[in-house]
């Protein structure tokens, strides 16, 4: 998928350079490198109503290929580990979309914080959208 396929919903909200890697869903905790430089963003996705992560894979986001694609879900979380941030997702860039676990390294600590931080944000807004999915559905 090409980044000009998406159209213009998306407003990024968070954007760096990272190492992307690939861990094994079986618990062995082994990450392989996808990509060493690649560009990692979260967006607001007007379409969606939701948070999306986006990982592309060159160090300017003009025309890149998108390496991974994801939407923060209630369920998503994120575990912090120094410079890293790892989580458990749908990639949707993939057809059929297929479950994976992702490891980004960022280059300081303070990039790390600031995407934690805006990560929460878009599962907060999760939350609060199904709670008034539940709400509604319940007024029927």
């Amino acid at each position: 998928m090409d980044v000009e396929d998406c159209g213009e919903e998306y407003n990024v909200l968070f954007e760096r350079g990272v190492c992307l890697q690939e861990g094994n869903l079986l618990g062995q905790g082994n990450f392989v490198t996808i990509h060493a430089s690649c560009i990692l963003q979260l967006l607001y996705d007007d379409v969606r109503f939701g948070h999306v992560i986006r990982v592309l894979d060159c160090v300017t986001s003009e025309a890149s290929q998108v390496l991974c694609e994801s939407e923060i879900a209630m369920q998503t979380s994120l575990r912090l580990e120094e410079l890293c941030g790892v989580w458990t997702t749908h990639d949707i860039s993939l057809n059929p979309q297929r479950r994976r676990l992702f490891k980004v390294v960022f280059e300081t600590e303070s990039d790390t914080e600031e995407f934690s931080h805006v990560f929460q944000e878009g599962k907060d807004a999760a939350v609060k959208h199904a709670a008034s999915l539940w709400s509604q559905s319940g007024e029927r």
